[in-house]
Order: C-alpha cells, then structure tokens, then sequence
C-alpha cells in the first residue's frame, strides 16, 4: 500500500502548489490594470502638469457675450443722441396754426453738427434739442435736402459749455444681410430707447422714395419719433439714419446709408445745399420684371423726361440727346421673341409671358416717414 500512496501525496502535492499559483496570479494580476486605470484618470504628476484650462472661460474669451458686445456699441453712441422737439407753423381753416412735431438726430462733430431727416425739420421755425444727460440747446437749420429725406442742423453752443458726446460714422458698405444692428432715437416722444434687429436688406431701392438711391433694410423697430436717429452697428458705429418705417404686418424699417451721407455732407457745410444736377433724362431698365418687359439689346436707352408741367426746352434736349424713339440700335443683335416695331419707331421688345396687359405685380406699400 505504500509504494501506492507516495505517488498519491506528490500528485496532492503538485496540485496543490499549481493552485496556490493560480491563486496567486489571480489575486496579483488585476492590480496593475486597475493601477493603470487610475494612473490615466489621474492628472499627469511632475514638471509636465500644467495649469487646468477653464472651458467656459476659454468658449466666453473666444466669443464675448453678445449683450456686452450690444452693451459697449450702445454705450459709445447713446451719449450722442438727440430728442428734437420742432415748432412748426402750418394754415388750418384760414388761421396760422403752430404744432410740435418730435423726431430724433445724432451728433456727428464737437462743433454741434447733428444729422436728423428732412421731414423732421420741415417748416420749422424753432428747433429745440435735448441731450441725453439732460441739456437743452436750440438748433439752427444748415442744410437739407428732400430727396435724401436728410437735414444737418447745427446746436447753438454758449461759449463755455461741456464737451459735446460725438458718435462716428461708419462705412455702411461694410454691412452684410444677417448683421446685427440698433436703432437708436425716442419713439412715440419716449427718450433714450434701443432696439435691436439685423439688416435684412444692403441695397433696397424703393421707387416712390428717392428714386435715386438705395436704403439700408431692417427688422429693428423703427416706430414714429425714431425719424432721424441713427442705425448703429455691433462696433458701435453710424452706419444708417433711421426715417422710413412699416408696422403693419410686421417690423420694416428702412435707413439712409451713412456712405451716401458721406457723399453729400461736404456739401451741405459748404454751400448748404446737396446742388444735385437735372439732365433731363428718364432711364429705362433692360429687363424689368414687375412690367415683364425684356429689352432685346445690349445697350441701354434714355429720353429726355417730358411733362405738362415741365415744358421744353429741357437740358437733355437742349444738348440733343436723342429720344428713345430715334436711338439706333445695334444692327448686330438678334433679339429672339421680340415684338415687331411699333409706328414710331420706338425699339422693340418682348416680354417674357407675351400679353397686351401690363403686369399687375403688386407695388411695394407706402412706408410713413
């Protein structure tokens, strides 16, 4: 029986020794992966470490909040805000009659000179300004012009008042449909106010207001009593005067842009008067499509403009520039679906949808100034 149990013990043996390894290896092994596990939830030790890196700090550095960006153009321009209060005298039943009429202008220079609009000031025998820290001047016309719908009004100053808050004029080509803009002024008489809105439109031509220039397009609140107050974009810059609005239907302001205002100021200090030049001449788009009329030709045509209540000589016709009806046009072009030449003369053209009625496109509303 002995020499059967000896191998029995060696057997228990073996066994035994493999288990305590196994054993061993398990309770050993999983230490250094949960080490590890630690070690890289752990911030690096050593020199390597640096400071920790604040997320929202770094997001708020990167891109400011924008009610500062709003809070810091309002405050380099709202200073330079007027309320203008105009006395104005109007017939009403055969009797002289005096009225007030309330808009809003921005001082643009440290001699007193404000931009407001020309329906502000029309047929004013007084203008009185107030300042937004409270102090009150009377004004005096410079220059306006009606086209334009713009005044320069200059404040009577004494001769030992406080510096006057300025507000620069900025380039209003640098503004892209999307930017965010404010109009400044006090609608309905309420003084210092704000709204906030973006430019819907860069260049929006308007026929029934200045036909000879664009409009700056917003959704920011101009209301009556805002007429005159500038259009202010995120730098804190002029970029617009606020005068034309529409409530109805939604908020549809429109500004002059303050490049085209940087074409005519000169001349309004100067000569006090924008002295814009008459040809004559009334132009004709190409292609029109509220008419859907196409002009075939590569070329323009003009005529000299013609009314009872301006009767000739004209300065088109008097420089004997020809009428639309007598133009030649290239004997090179091939116009395709054109219509065949009237009578007179006059040059051909199609529309796109061929009819004898004239399109019955709907004409933009009249905003009130």
């Amino acid at each position: 029986m002995t020499p059967n149990r000896l191998p029995t013990r060696r057997a228990r043996q073996r066994v035994g020794a493999a288990l305590c390894v196994l054993l061993a290896s398990l309770h050993a092994g999983p230490q250094p992966l949960m080490a590890a596990a630690a070690r890289t939830d752990d911030p690096p030790a050593g020199p390597a470490q640096g400071p920790t890196v604040d997320r929202s700090a770094a997001l708020a550095t990167a891109s400011p909040d924008f009610r500062e960006v709003v809070r810091t153009a309002r405050a380099r321009v709202f200073p330079a805000v007027v309320y203008l209060k105009c006395l104005r005298q109007g017939m009403e039943s055969g009797r002289a009659r005096t009225e007030e009429v309330g808009g809003s202008g921005v001082v643009i220079s440290e001699e007193g000179e404000l931009l407001t609009n020309w329906h502000v000031i029309d047929r004013a025998i007084e203008i009185r300004c107030l300042l937004s820290d409270g102090r009150a001047f009377r004004g005096e016309l410079v220059a306006s012009d009606r086209d334009l719908d713009l005044a320069l009004v200059r404040i009577v100053l004494d001769a030992k008042h406080a510096p006057l808050p300025v507000a620069e004029l900025g380039p209003s080509g640098e503004l892209e449909e999307g930017d965010f803009v404010m109009a400044m002024g006090a609608p309905w008489g309420l003084n210092r106010s704000v709204s906030v809105g973006i430019v819907s439109c860069t260049r929006r031509f308007l026929p029934d207001s200045s036909e000879y220039s664009n409009w700056l397009q917003t959704d920011a609140s101009i209301s009556p009593g805002n007429s005159g107050g500038p259009l202010v974009d995120t730098r804190g810059r002029v970029v617009g005067i606020n005068t034309l609005a529409q409530t109805a239907g939604g908020d549809l302001g429109f500004a002059i842009p303050s490049d085209t205002i940087r074409e005519v100021l000169d001349r309004m200090r100067s000569s006090r008067d924008v002295g814009w030049s008459w040809t004559g001449l009334s132009l004709q788009p190409l292609r029109d499509f509220d008419r859907d009329v196409y002009f075939e030709e590569p070329t323009g045509s003009s005529s000299p403009a013609s009314s009872p209540q301006a009767p000739p000589p004209q300065p088109a016709s008097a420089a004997a520039i020809a009428s639309a009806r007598s133009v030649a046009w290239p004997s090179t072009a091939s116009p395709a679906r054109s219509c065949p030449p009237s009578a007179d003369g006059s040059p051909s053209f199609r529309r796109a949808c061929p009819s004898n009625s004239r399109s019955n496109a709907r004409r933009p509303p009249a905003f009130r100034r």
